[in-house]
């Protein structure tokens, strides 16, 4: 593993095969979780292996999940029609036209802007396959309403200062999945190359044309430390980076929006809205621990039994890591039950 110096140069391009040449992409929630803990992040992120045994729902994702869609709608709504019905049936594919049209109608009467952004909201809860769990009282469909009725009663304003980024050829900021090669030169010759997927929630324009990334976030809380991890998250900086070979403008203006499920009741925050901005020095370290998670997974994706254990987070957050069983084991014995795990990988591209 080299010493990691100087950070000489970062380029980055779309993918292509017929140029690259076969590589395995990476998303930021891959490299983030082999952080966290290599064996886990090279074997159920890397790898995408799991115990052979029922699958579990995980709330908090799905619940995210069905918040995004209904986040890229509320985006769309301040555009037209064509990109409303575009992303309502990406939220809801089984919506026909008519009922489209139907929203649009009821839309149309003399309503608030909130309430006529909750038709579509509403629409997509109801419809969109989300079902509550009697495991999870906070993650319900009640509750996520709520957080998103808060979310649409203080969108409205930010949306009027930092609208959706569009072009001329009808490009436009929402939902965005990526796939390129960043190529990073360090120490004057050494050059990493990998290649980046993932999706950016939204891009947006100040009215003097200067780009922001908004980054959308559900959680059980938004207190200063949930703020804090964005001040520094290599997300962010990450996804300024694409925004940047994306639309070819520079982008080291950053909004995080974060959004909580339930609504607090007492004190607290149901939405908060704070500039996380970058300067040069952050993407040089992303650089610098994006190269070093890649030496990670190079020296452990084809034995992952001998990764490295980071055992502060084996119950990290109260909630026991679905590895355990296999940590606790001799390395040939994790190996036999690693050979024995099914494939089930995702991929913020599939979607």
């Amino acid at each position: 593993m080299d010493k990691i110096l100087d950070i000489n140069d970062i380029k980055v391009e779309p993918y292509d095969e017929k140029v690259h040449g076969p590589m395995d992409g990476y998303d930021f929630s891959t490299l983030n979780a082999v952080d966290g803990c290599a064996v886990r992040g090279i074997i159920s992120n890397v790898l995408g292996k799991r115990f052979d045994e029922p699958k579990q729902r995980n709330m908090a994702l799905e619940a995210g999940d069905l918040c995004h869609k209904c986040f890229a709608v509320l985006r769309a709504l301040t555009l037209d029609k064509e990109q409303v019905c575009k992303f309502m049936l990406q939220a809801v594919p089984t919506m026909t036209q008519e009922t489209f049209e139907s929203l649009l109608q009821k839309s149309s009467e003399q309503l608030t802007p909130v309430s006529k952004q909750m038709i579509f909201v509403d629409y997509i809860l109801e419809n969109g396959g989300f079902y509550d769990d009697e495991g999870d009282k906070k993650r319900t469909l009640a509750n996520i309403r709520n957080t998103l009725l808060a979310y649409c009663s203080n969108f409205n304003d930010l949306v009027a200062n930092e609208p959706v980024y569009k072009d001329e050829k009808g490009f436009v900021g929402i939902e965005l999945p990526f796939d390129y090669v960043v190529s990073i030169t360090y120490n004057e010759r050494s050059i990493r190359n990998f290649r980046f997927i993932g999706k950016i929630d939204g891009l947006h324009v100040f009215k003097d044309g200067t780009m922001i990334l908004h980054e959308n976030k559900t959680a059980s809380r938004l207190d200063d430390s949930w703020l804090g991890q964005w001040e520094t998250s290599h997300q962010i900086t990450g996804y300024c980076l694409i925004a940047q070979a994306i639309t070819g403008k520079s982008c080291k203006k950053a909004r995080v929006i974060g959004a909580q499920i339930p609504v607090p009741k007492m004190s607290g925050y149901a939405f908060r809205s704070e500039r996380v901005d970058r300067e040069i020095y952050c993407f040089e370290n992303w650089a610098r621990w994006v190269i070093t998670m890649l030496d990670i997974i190079d020296c452990y994706k084809n034995c992952p039994h001998l990764a490295p254990m980071s055992t502060k987070n084996c119950c990290a957050y109260y909630s026991k890591c679905a590895l355990l069983p296999l940590c606790v084991l001799s390395s040939d014995e994790k190996k036999e039950m690693i050979d024995q795990m099914i494939v089930d990988k995702w991929s913020p591209l599939d979607e």
